[in-house]
């Protein structure tokens, strides 16, 4: 999974017990601010984790959830998607592509003269994520909603 929002990549404890990888116990001084805001102990960290996409190798540091990850095995983030160069492009029809670069130098290259080390469809024109609808004819709602900060 890709997350473009977060600063750290993450693997499942379980995925990461499957692949037995050697680990680095400093990882455990880590946390990570979870989705309600308190943190999230990580239990380790695994470096220059060897990841492979379409024949070649993108590897990287990723820490190991204590708390799993969800139905994800790996969660690639920032620090991954920064050091190869990923940029994401989306179309009005709905397709959101990655291309990223195995050397990092996306920013070097002109599009026309050399493209990206892979190109990724993320979502294609017509995906049912992108088909919702909005039903305007309801008129606008507006809803109220209290201000938590109001109370300090």
């Amino acid at each position: 999974m890709i997350d473009t929002g977060s600063e750290l990549n993450l693997m499942a404890k379980e995925f990461y017990d499957r692949m037995n990888l050697a680990i680095d116990l400093d990882g455990m001084c880590w946390s990570l601010n979870g989705i309600n805001g308190h943190p999230v102990p990580l239990g380790s960290c695994v470096h220059y984790t060897e990841i492979k996409i379409s024949g070649r190798c993108f590897n990287h540091h990723v820490f190991v959830s204590r708390e799993g990850t969800g139905k994800q095995e790996i969660i690639l983030r920032q620090p991954w998607l920064q050091w190869y160069s990923a940029s994401i492009q989306y179309t009005r029809q709905g397709a959101m592509n990655m291309r990223i670069w195995q050397d990092g130098d996306g920013d070097k290259f002109d599009y026309c003269k050399q493209g990206p080390s892979i190109l990724i469809p993320l979502c294609t024109p017509g995906a049912p994520c992108n088909t919702a609808t909005l039903n305007l004819d309801q008129g606008p709602r507006i809803e109220e909603v209290e201000d938590i900060d109001a109370e300090k």
